[in-house]
């Protein structure tokens, strides 16, 4: 899922960064830092306690460095807060992106589409195209459905084309553009991970209006939590019960690796887990990639031990606040689009991809946007 071109652009990034730096040295105060901050250094501290645990256990050096490596792309979260890139820019930057790949899964799709029933093929759950770049549609799809779901709140968006702008703000066109996003990032790729992100990202917004319009302040961080759990948990049942189709059935041929890796991986977990690298012997996913697995959440179980527990906590606060924050109306155009960037969430459930480049770009924007002080949309 991870490409080449992803971590040499990060790359190019970083050692910008590090000459600006030297031409242009910037000091951040210490009254800059924010409490939420403190998440993506949580990723850094543990990337570094799986990197020892595995030099002490002796696990294969090359497999150290490349296991979970993009967990230092969490460092990228800094650079924002020292760059301090306007957040009017990014959200234009973010929306441009989104549309840019819908209509490149448009374009994949039919490109790749070849003779058969379309209808067929839909029931089928063959999957004609996928591209890690899908989820980069979902903020898109949680901007819209927030736009629709509280149609009177101001979530326009300024942009210098004025046809540009007329399309993302008509009410109309907001309305075809979900169509084209849900078909894009959630039908055509066919990806179970993909329509799990889509169902939460829909059930909580839905929730979240409900809960805006009907709940004093007071009880918001209780429903907005509510919310989030009841989503999860309706996601457990659907996985447990499969959605249309029997997907995640283990006679499913993509699905027998997936279940295979779960019983070997909880058999071997401990408490202080193996560290990076890690092996289970007289099994290998990948002969050059021994360490890695498809399960990636109980791979990190695996790897970091009761130290995964704060990877998971990270996650569900950037979950929450974003989502806490859409239910008490608080800068919706900012938040939704933070709530639907943690889209990537779900597809890594069964792949390995939580670590990519995008996902993790995703997240240090996501908590980038939440960071700044809250100020209520205009009615």
């Amino acid at each position: 899922m991870q490409s080449i071109p992803s971590y040499f652009a990060f790359i190019i990034f970083i050692t910008l960064f590090i000459l600006r730096l030297l031409v242009k040295p910037i000091l951040i105060r210490k009254s800059e830092f924010q409490k939420i901050d403190l998440l993506p250094l949580i990723f850094l501290l543990i990337w570094f306690y799986g990197f020892t645990i595995g030099v002490i256990k002796g696990n294969n050096i090359e497999f150290i460095i490349r296991n979970f490596a993009g967990m230092v792309l969490y460092t990228s979260y800094f650079i924002f807060i020292v760059q301090k890139p306007k957040i009017n820019r990014i959200i234009k930057y973010l929306i441009i992106i989104s549309i840019f790949y819908t209509f490149d899964s448009f374009y994949s799709f039919y490109n790749s589409f070849s003779g058969g029933s379309l209808i067929f093929s839909f029931l089928g759950s063959t999957r004609y195209y996928f591209s890690i770049g899908t989820l980069l549609i979902f903020p898109l799809i949680s901007y819209l459905l927030t736009k629709i779901l509280f149609p009177h709140k101001n979530l326009n968006i300024s942009m210098k084309s004025k046809l540009f702008n007329s399309f993302i703000n008509s009410k109309v066109s907001s309305l075809f553009l979900l169509l084209l996003c849900i078909l894009a990032g959630v039908v055509f790729p066919f990806s179970k991970g993909n329509l799990l992100a889509f169902i939460f990202i829909l059930l909580s917004l839905l929730f979240s209006q409900i809960v805006a319009k009907n709940v004093s302040s007071i009880n918001k961080l209780f429903f907005s939590t509510l919310s989030l759990i009841s989503g999860l948990l309706i996601i457990l049942y659907l996985i447990n019960n499969s959605i249309s189709m029997n997907l995640f059935s283990q006679s499913q041929e993509g699905n027998k690796t997936r279940y295979e890796q779960i019983n070997l991986l909880s058999s071997d977990i401990n408490f202080m887990g193996h560290g990076l690298g890690a092996e289970i012997k007289g099994y290998a996913r990948d002969q050059k990639n021994k360490y890695g697995f498809e399960t990636t959440y109980l791979n990190l179980i695996h790897k970091f031990g009761f130290m995964s527990l704060p990877l998971f906590i990270c996650y569900l606060i950037s979950l929450l606040i974003p989502l806490q924050n859409i239910i008490k109306n608080e800068k919706l155009l900012e938040n939704s689009l933070a709530f639907g960037m943690m889209g990537f969430l779900f597809p890594s459930i069964g792949n390995p991809m939580l670590f990519s480049p995008v996902s993790c770009l995703l997240h240090c924007t996501s908590n980038y946007l939440i960071r700044n002080k809250k100020s209520k949309n205009n009615v």
